[in-house]
């Protein structure tokens, strides 16, 4: 069955990690648009002696991309068993460098100054007290360091229609159900591009540049069909390529990368 996914991102190990609906799922397209930007910024940074750390990785996809590319991987999460997956698939594979630590980002195990380069993507929505995480980035990571932090960005297409959708559940209170994933969902998405910078900037954190993943979301069936045809396919790319470069700010997830300046 033809795959144009894969023939354009080709990132096998994120089938091997995650389990999607179907091969023409957007979610495993929005995935890989993700794992793009953040691919690049690990190329454009590694070092053999270098230390990478990924807060919140979930099961581990960026740290599978940067495995050989540093002296030492941190695979840090808060979920044990999503940390566990991770875990089991590169001990598999003998990513031996790598190190899983389970971890409040709000109060981490590391020392000051000791993570050369970190990737924190969809992590500080959920936490409530997400400026006391970015500042224990901030602490970490080393002068001259650099940080590439996403996180959903509520004036984006996608999300817009998803606020409009759901929006009594935006100002409601929790709800004793804890499990309502909607209600939780809906709590992710109040940030503009502009909050999240100032979450990073307040840390401490310099803007280097910025990125944008997923400026043109599909609805399911109509993704289907267009990625059922390769060429309608590569040109719908191409456009959310150029797209991301140009409005990053409107995209469902900005990019941000960061420094931590030099004393």
């Amino acid at each position: 069955m033809n795959d144009t996914a894969q023939k354009v991102f080709n990132m096998n190990h994120m089938d091997d990690l995650h389990e999607y609906p179907s091969l023409f799922s957007n979610i495993r397209y929005y995935h890989r648009l993700k794992a793009r930007i953040i691919g690049k910024f690990i190329l454009n940074n590694y070092g053999l002696e270098k230390t990478f750390l990924d807060a919140g990785a979930g099961r581990g996809p960026y740290c599978v991309i940067a495995s050989p590319l540093f002296k030492k991987v941190y695979c840090d999460e808060y979920d044990t068993e999503e940390l566990a997956h991770a875990e089991r698939y590169m001990k598999s594979k003998n990513f031996t460098n790598v190190k899983f630590l389970h971890n409040d980002l709000t109060h981490t195990l590391y020392q000051d100054n000791s993570i050369d380069i970190a990737v924190c993507s969809e992590v500080l929505e959920h936490i409530p007290e997400r400026q006391k995480a970015a500042n224990e980035l901030y602490r970490i990571l080393k002068p001259g360091g650099k940080l590439l932090l996403s996180m959903p960005q509520k004036n984006s297409i996608f999300y817009k229609h998803v606020q409009k959708v759901h929006k009594e559940l935006l100002s409601k209170p929790e709800p004793l159900d804890t499990n309502d994933g909607v209600w939780h969902f809906m709590q992710h998405v109040k940030f503009s591009s502009k909050d999240i910078e100032r979450i990073a900037t307040e840390a401490g954190f310099a803007v280097i540049r910025r990125h944008g993943a997923n400026v043109l979301p599909l609805g399911e069936k109509i993704f289907s069909k267009i990625y059922k045809i390769p060429a309608l396919f590569t040109l719908y790319i191409c456009a959310e390529f150029l797209l991301e470069k140009i409005f990053p700010r409107f995209a469902s997830f900005y990019f941000i990368e960061l420094t931590k300046k030099k004393e």
